[in-house]
């Protein structure tokens, strides 16, 4: 693949470069209008502010992660989240923790991290800190969980809302580890009137991308039709070199999605199940938007099947037209190992088994549907890099060459496939229901919810100025 080379090209590009920079932040500025003008009224006529809720899911593989280029990564996300917040486009963002240390106990290492980062890149954050450590009245209450912060931190492990949960026997076994329960506990800890997803593994995150998952959202909701309950993002997902970001050469990323998800969704609407579905162009993708009710409706397995489980209820119910796709262009991610999605792609089979056991016939004819469908999304994907748009901003904004992994590819489907075939052959895992977390809308409905919820958020707050004093930013 050759460079984009010359000061014409560059110029070209430079002037493409500027004009799309404009754009998004004329998106940004759009957005906050339509936040803004959907501030209602009480039945006491007081304004009550539409609110946003941006959640991040966090986990340390390793230690010397937060030393290196993946927590500048992660560094680079929070400041654009907290240009948002000083924005208004964002009213809390709510970092989720689920790093633990190889006994099993919590490792909060990269919680102390983020806070110390916050407080020095994010001034609204700052300037909170600075708040509770001159008065100790504001202190007080922030640690009861009394205290508005914009942004807080916790481990999904958390022992003091893990005790509450057993001692109210909601959860008698306590937390889980897995993104399916850091999104659950997501959920009662914000307050959003709508809730922004995004993983934090994404290189070259901008903060344009939350408002752009929110936008078909508050469009709907400006015209008083509340039509779109669901944005999820779609886009070219490249895979980077962790160990060296800056050279070498990218992969297409997106396992998961593109060799598991979008065929075997194909597969089965074909056979009846999940129909709508299957125009949506990257099913699992880590960043979406929704309303906060429909994700306290939703019951959340613990692992990576979240993202598959969401889809699912939301077909149940009848609500695939209420789905939005947002094209956020091309991102930069660090892959997981190949063992890693082959577990999730594990899950993931095992969900939709035992929840559409009911819907369609899982049998061979399925497994050599998803085999057919699979081998046709890897031939399409591929292509994609041949259009001279997509290679522009390859040559452009990755400047690498990318390498097409198809035999690897073919080589994954096949072991999936392999893997269906397992489960559509085994009785048990069709029968097997997957073990997913209550609802909150259900756990809220008396009273004994109603505080624990309030709980989790107060709780939320505290676990933030514990934190905070951990790394002697306040005195408690």
């Amino acid at each position: 693949m050759s460079r984009v080379v010359g000061p014409v090209r560059k110029g070209i590009l430079s002037f493409f470069e500027r004009r799309a920079a404009k754009k998004r932040e004329m998106l940004v500025e759009e957005v906050g209008k339509l936040k803004r003008s959907l501030a209602s009224t009480t039945e006491y006529g007081l304004r009550q502010p539409f609110t946003v809720s941006v959640v991040v899911p966090t986990f340390l593989k390793d230690r010397a992660e937060l030393t290196g280029y993946r927590f500048e990564v992660l560094r680079n996300q929070l400041v654009e989240l907290g240009h948002l917040l000083r924005r208004g486009i964002a009213d809390e963002i709510i970092i989720i923790d689920g790093s633990t240390k190889s006994s099993g106990a919590i490792d909060d290492s990269l919680m102390r991290s983020i806070v110390s980062t916050m407080n020095r890149s994010v001034s609204i954050f700052h300037d909170e800190v600075d708040l509770i450590q001159k008065y100790r009245v504001m202190r007080n209450k922030a640690v009861l969980g009394l205290y508005d912060f914009g942004v807080r931190v916790v481990h999904q492990l958390d022992r003091e809302i893990d005790r509450v949960l057993k001692m109210s026997k909601l959860l008698p076994q306590g937390l889980t580890t897995g993104k399916g329960g850091a999104l659950w506990l997501a959920t009662a800890l914000s307050s959003g009137d709508v809730m922004c997803f995004v993983d934090s593994d994404i290189r070259d995150f901008e903060g344009w991308q939350v408002a752009a998952l929110l936008k078909p959202i508050l469009e709907s909701w400006t015209r008083a039709e509340r039509s779109t309950l669901y944005s999820k993002a779609y886009y070219t997902r490249l895979a980077v070199n962790l160990d060296s970001p800056e050279k070498g050469f990218y992969k297409l990323g997106g396992r998961a999605t593109r060799l598991l998800a979008i065929p075997l969704i194909r597969a089965l609407s074909k056979k009846g199940a999940l129909k709508g579905l299957e125009r949506l162009q990257y099913p699992l993708s880590g960043e979406f938007a929704g309303s906060k009710t429909l994700f306290e409706s939703i019951e959340f397995p613990s692992g990576y099947e979240a993202e598959m489980a969401i889809l699912i209820q939301m077909w149940k119910k009848g609500l695939v037209d209420r789905i939005a796709q947002v094209d956020l262009g091309l991102f930069q991610h660090f892959p997981q190992s190949d063992k890693a999605i082959h577990q999730m792609v594990r899950q993931i089979i095992q969900l939709v088994t035992a929840e559409l056991a009911e819907h369609v016939n899982f049998n061979q004819e399925l497994v050599d549907e998803y085999l057919s469908e699979a081998m046709k999304e890897i031939a399409s994907s591929h292509s994609m890099y041949e259009k001279a748009e997509v290679r522009v901003r390859m040559q452009h904004e990755v400047k690498r060459d990318f390498y097409k992994d198809l035999e690897g590819d073919r080589n994954k489907v096949l072991a999936y496939a392999e893997e269906l075939r397992n489960a559509v052959s085994s009785s048990t895992s069709l029968q097997k229901p997957v073990q997913r977390l209550p609802s909150w809308d259900r756990i809220g409905k008396d009273e004994q919810g109603a505080k624990l919820i309030s709980f989790i958020r107060r709780r939320g707050i505290a676990s933030t100025v514990e934190l905070l004093s951990k790394q002697n930013l306040v005195s408690v």
